[in-house]
């Protein structure tokens, strides 16, 4: 199958696209509409199929009643009449229920696409959600998710009354005239034909001019999301007129590309009312010559009409539909993607105890299936006692925030295993484990929500509903969340969206107020104060320092130097994995003092000496 800025190679590549376009909705019927959905969809097409037959019957009424006037058969007239009444009761009443019906449908299938692409969403793994970000991103699947909408109510409703009006309209046909019937054949199949010859030469010419209205729409908002390097380097004017010359040339060429589109279009169509033209002149010569009488004509008009109407929607849907599949086959690719592991198998963990942790000649390698793995860790191996609080040192790229993610298992490692109390890492149930750690992340991540809910949200419902608000002002006075003017409704106070009525400190506190509250039995904090101010970062600092001055043990990920001396009582030196010789261990060194890491630790010298620190 093609991908999204390549090119059918010749009409065989064409049919082999279309191929992939089916697959693609398929996966789309399977997984996004329920059984239920699936159920209500038949009842929906019964209901369209009494409905649009009823409409389609209704001009061989009128046509008997016409006849029956002209031949003046009175009992002919009231006969036609009542079957005219009937047909329009009935289509009025099976209207009404497919559009409840449809509602109905439709409602369960907003939910079932929501629901479905949230579950798979949240099913892949923290290490999925870094490495594969491209394509796991809430921009991405959104737009997706609204194209997957754009298609099912197409394929759902408007093509199923469209194909509906041509089956029904071509069958009758062929009942009051066989001559017409092969008329309409003759005519489907060659707007058929037609359409995908001007549907192939869309799927090859507007290939790059998409790919060049995505570059163009990319660049320009990249420009204005970094206004303030291109008004810096005096290139305003510049980029205007790249822009501008860039988008115009495309749109040229777009134009030019439809226009000879529109010209095609207009001469298949013209067939289709020259046919049609064809058909009412050999129906009025047959109500001429006696052979058919003058009703004829409506049924006639009216089944034609609806064939050349709803004919150019073949070619239309198939144009649109097309349109859609690059979105849907990376939605797909994304929501498809087996997790690394289910966080929801394994054994609980039963201790409410500080807990030993041990890396056991942990190695680590990134890479896609058939791409070339590319090493990240090598042979770590350290533990962290009951209690103790240990931070791990070492320069940008050395690999301490692979650690942290190893600890939370955001992903598992390549080689070596990772203990908990005696239990490998592996073999405890994921969510069990992340209940019992207070997590800090370097960016403090704050819903837009609530100060009660963003503090609480680490805790089982059972703990939200038991938490009292004595309790979680305890916990705010500890660290000094003091969020002064901007506590309007006290814990009800509402922070913004990220956060963004919060100061940074102010956020990154909160952040540790939500690990606290949880009463872990181990911390991970991930360089907390790496992006404030130095007068917030001592707030922060002495928030930290009331945390861990309890049992609870802790791995802190620390790059400046200064923030984790006083907080910790053991220090652990990574060095790069480029500068390891072979058998070497990425833990350089391991000691309880700065005093002592100086010197046994030639990485933790140069990072003391470039930072300024008094040794």
């Amino acid at each position: 199958m093609a991908k999204r800025d390549e090119v059918p190679e010749g009409i065989f590549g064409y049919l082999s696209e279309l191929k992939g376009t089916f697959r693609e909705f398929r996966w789309v019927w399977d997984e996004f509409i329920s059984e239920e959905g699936k159920r209500w969809w038949l009842i929906v097409l019964t209901l369209l199929g009494i409905t649009m037959l009823a409409l389609m019957l209704q001009p061989l009424a009128f046509s008997w009643a016409i006849s029956a006037l002209s031949a003046e058969q009175s009992k002919g007239i009231f006969v036609a009449l009542g079957a005219l009444a009937s047909m329009s009761v009935l289509h009025q009443g099976s209207n009404l229920f497919y559009h409840l019906a449809r509602e109905w449908l439709w409602n369960r299938n907003i939910f079932q696409l929501s629901w479905r692409i949230n579950e798979l969403f949240h099913e892949k793994t923290l290490g999925q959600h870094i490495n594969e970000g491209s394509s796991l991103n809430n921009a991405s699947i959104e737009t997706a998710k609204r194209r997957v909408l754009g298609v099912q109510e197409m394929l759902l409703f408007e093509t199923g009354s469209v194909v509906l009006s041509l089956t029904f309209s071509y069958c009758l046909l062929w009942i009051i005239s066989p001559a017409a019937g092969m008329a309409v054949t003759i005519l489907m199949l060659c707007h058929v034909g037609w359409s995908m010859y001007l549907n192939y030469h869309v799927a090859v010419e507007t290939a790059p001019i998409e790919h060049n209205f995505r570059r163009h729409n990319r660049e320009m908002i990249e420009r204005w999301e970094k206004i303030a390097r291109v008004k810096t380097s005096g290139k305003t004017g510049e980029e205007e007129e790249r822009l501008r010359t860039f988008l115009n040339e495309t749109l040229i060429a777009d134009k030019r590309f439809w226009f000879w589109f529109n010209y095609h279009a207009t001469a298949r169509d013209l067939i289709g009312a020259l046919v049609f033209l064809g058909v009412i002149s050999y129906g009025a010569y047959l109500v001429y010559i006696g052979e058919q009488e003058i009703g004829f004509m409506i049924p006639l008009f009216a089944w034609m009409s609806e064939v050349t109407r709803n004919l150019w929607y073949v070619g239309h849907a198939e144009r649109r539909l097309n349109e859609q599949v690059p979105y849907i086959r990376s939605l797909r690719e994304a929501l498809t993607m087996e997790p690394d592991f289910h966080e929801h198998v394994g054994n609980e963990i039963v201790t409410n105890k500080p807990v030993a942790v041990r890396f056991e000649g942990v190695g680590l390698a990134y890479g896609k299936h058939g791409e070339r793995s590319v090493p990240i860790l090598n042979d770590v191996t350290f533990d962290v006692q009951p209690g103790e609080k240990v931070a791990l040192l070492g320069p940008s790229g050395a690999g301490k925030t692979t650690i942290m993610r190893l600890l939370l298992r955001f992903m598992d490692p390549s080689e070596g295993e990772i203990w908990i109390n005696g239990s490998e890492l592996k073999d405890l149930k994921l969510t069990s484990w992340m209940e019992h750690v207070g997590y800090i992340p370097q960016t403090a991540q704050v819903f837009d929500a609530t100060l009660r809910y963003n503090l609480t949200f680490g805790l089982s419902k059972e703990q939200q509903k038991t938490i009292t608000d004595e309790e979680v002002w305890d916990v705010m006075r500890m660290l000094q969340i003091d969020f002064g003017d901007r506590l309007v409704d006290g814990l009800d106070t509402r922070v913004g969206y990220d956060g963004m009525k919060l100061s940074g400190g102010q956020a990154q506190r909160l952040m540790i107020g939500a690990a606290v509250i949880k009463k872990p039995i181990f911390m991970v904090i991930d360089e907390a104060t790496s992006s404030l101010d130095s007068t917030t970062e001592k707030l922060v600092q002495q928030g930290l320092e009331q945390v861990l001055a309890g049992p609870t043990g802790a791995l802190i990920v620390a790059h400046r130097l200064s923030t984790v001396r006083k907080l910790c009582t053991r220090f652990l030196v990574l060095r790069p994995l480029e500068e390891l010789s072979c058998g070497q261990s990425q833990i350089e060194a391991d000691a309880s003092s700065f005093e002592e890491l100086y010197q046994v630790s030639p990485t933790f010298r140069r990072l003391a000496d470039d930072q300024g620190v008094v040794i």
